[in-house]
């Protein structure tokens, strides 16, 4: 079984817009099937004039992106070094055939 992604954790986007990108987990929320990520799926938020915020402004804050969005950085690495082939592999391009003939006949 799968390890759960809770709070605390490292994540990568493995897809939408930050794809690829890390973050770390702000919260979770399991009814709605979201997490927020420091870092990820910004978007911009106006600000009014008040007392918190005396210039006002556009702001960037974090929006909760769908938990199937984000993998755990640990078996994210793991996979890629799985994947990544271990031994280059061989030209077997005709264009690097030719050259190997060339050379022999010199």
């Amino acid at each position: 079984m799968a390890k759960r992604i809770k709070k605390g954790d490292t994540v990568v986007a493995i897809a939408g817009k930050n794809k690829d990108d890390r973050g770390t987990v702000l919260a979770v929320d399991w009814a709605k099937q979201t997490v927020l990520v420091e870092g990820l799926n910004l978007y911009k938020k106006t600000v009014r004039r008040s007392n918190d915020s005396p210039q006002g402004g556009i702001n960037d804050v974090e929006r909760p992106m769908h938990i199937s969005n984000v993998m755990l950085a640990e078996r994210h690495e793991a996979r890629a070094a799985r994947r990544s082939p271990s031994e280059p592999v061989a030209d077997t391009s005709p264009a690097g055939d030719e050259e190997a003939t060339e050379t022999a006949e010199s």
